[in-house]
């Protein structure tokens, strides 16, 4: 928690270019035993590949399911039906589009223009008032 890309690398010993902001690693798993499914409070991403739109649609459920339930989640389409399935399947309270979320949610640099959620709070999706 609290550290850049950078010390991170270094300590898993993993060279990167100067100036990277984001690591991603890939991930096939979602629950306990995967690690990149949980939460993460460091410039770390799971990076989940899927063969086809749906079953692409399903695992972000998934995840989303699993740590994320009322929060933020995003989609980058140019397809507006794909949007509004997205929208409607995914249990967030905003869902963004074509703009960065795990950065764009906490109002950085990144968000273009989106407003920052410091109070947004999961809701009644994850049980919360």
């Amino acid at each position: 928690v609290g550290q850049s890309a950078a010390a991170i690398a270094s300590h898993i010993g993993v060279t990167i270019p100067p100036g990277t902001v984001v690591l991603a690693a890939e991930a096939e798993k979602v629950g306990p035993e995967e690690p990149f499914s949980h939460e993460k409070l460091c410039p770390v991403l799971g990076l989940y590949r899927a063969p086809n739109f749906q079953e692409g649609l399903y695992l972000c459920k998934e995840l989303t399911e699993y740590e994320g339930i009322g929060h933020t989640a995003g989609i980058y389409s140019k397809d507006q039906s794909r949007v509004e399935e997205y929208a409607n399947i995914i249990p967030a309270g905003r869902i963004l589009h074509n703009v960065p979320t795990s950065l764009a949610a906490i109002g950085t640099a990144f968000n273009f223009n989106v407003d920052p959620s410091f109070t947004l709070g999961v809701g009644t999706k994850a049980g919360s008032s």
